[in-house]
């Protein structure tokens, strides 16, 4: 049996090595033939071409590294625009990207406040952006109620 820590641990060392972070792993299958679904990214965010070569390289490093006689079903992709947003990490990784953000008021929780704008500072317990009129607006992870990547068009 494939202890999962172990794998994460392992798959988060690999996904360094080529530039990579992981942002979610899901694990099914059967013992011998583990299916693993890799959501991974970087500032700036990832290619497909990249994602096919990290499937490539993680899928030889997994067989030398653990029994070689299983039957790995390993799957490498971008997380998406649609996924949530919610600490520093997510932050980080959209550093320079657009977002719409939804947050509560620091004085009054009850009202709600939409904001557009670049991520400019993913700060340890505020995110920082840059809105499309110049203006710089500072806002507490704690405060964000809804906030999604916009799509350059």
């Amino acid at each position: 049996m494939l202890d999962t820590n172990l794998l994460e641990e392992f798959i988060i060392k690999s996904l360094a090595d080529l530039g990579l972070e992981l942002v979610r792993m899901n694990v099914g299958g059967a013992p011998r033939q583990p299916r693993i679904t890799l959501f991974v990214d970087r500032v700036g965010g990832v290619t497909i071409g990249e994602c096919v070569e990290a499937t490539k390289d993680l899928k030889k490093r997994l067989i030398s590294h653990f029994d070689p006689g299983m039957q790995f079903s390993l799957n490498i992709s971008s997380p998406g625009t649609d996924r949530p947003l919610k600490n520093q990490r997510d932050f980080h990784l959209i550093t320079g990207r657009k977002v719409s953000i939804s947050y509560s008021g620091e004085e009054d929780p009850v009202e709600q406040y939409n904001v557009t704008g670049t991520v400019s500072v993913a700060g340890e317990n505020n995110l920082e952006l840059q809105t499309e009129n110049g203006e710089g607006i500072t806002i507490s992870y704690s405060k964000i109620l809804n906030a999604r990547i916009l799509l350059p068009f």
